[in-house]
């Protein structure tokens, strides 16, 4: 069971990486010299974005009954998730409890870091950089955590 899911992270890690280059790669060829993307804290913010998003899937097929259960529960996670978050709309336009809430969502931590890195808002030595990369490993290692207690092989 361990090397069949770590073969599904390996697997799911290369194709996110293949289409997360592909993106930045024809957002960079659009727009030529108005962008530079910084390779390495792009990466970083992709890789831990990618593992805490793994890991919460892996806490709901943890606690789901069946396969056919699992997508909808994802889906009433990460919609909201997406709408909420700062990807499609400005987090500052939500009430402020919400905003407030919000604030603390990995999806929301991620969006904030690739547009500052790709905006040239962020190095990685700024503090908001520090920040979000931050709030990405503390919900890597949360959720990793719980998805290991939950997560069974059936």
């Amino acid at each position: 069971p361990l090397q069949f899911l770590a073969a599904g992270v390996a697997d799911c890690v290369v194709v996110c990486s293949a289409s997360g280059a592909s993106v930045i790669g024809v957002a960079s060829g659009m727009l030529r010299d108005s962008v530079s993307i910084p390779i390495g804290p792009t990466l970083l913010v992709l890789l831990l974005g990618m593992g805490a998003f793994l890991s919460i899937g892996f806490i709901v097929a943890g606690f789901s009954k069946t396969q056919e259960a699992t997508v909808p529960i994802i889906n009433l996670i990460s919609f909201p998730m997406m709408f909420l978050s700062g990807v499609f709309f400005p987090v500052s336009s939500l009430p402020k409890v919400l905003a407030h809430i919000v604030q603390y969502f990995p999806l929301t931590y991620m969006a904030d870091a690739l547009r500052g890195l790709m905006s040239s808002q962020l190095s990685l030595g700024s503090a908001a950089l520090r920040t979000d990369l931050l709030g990405l490993l503390a919900w890597l290692v949360g959720t990793a955590l719980i998805a290991s207690r939950v997560w069974r092989w059936e």
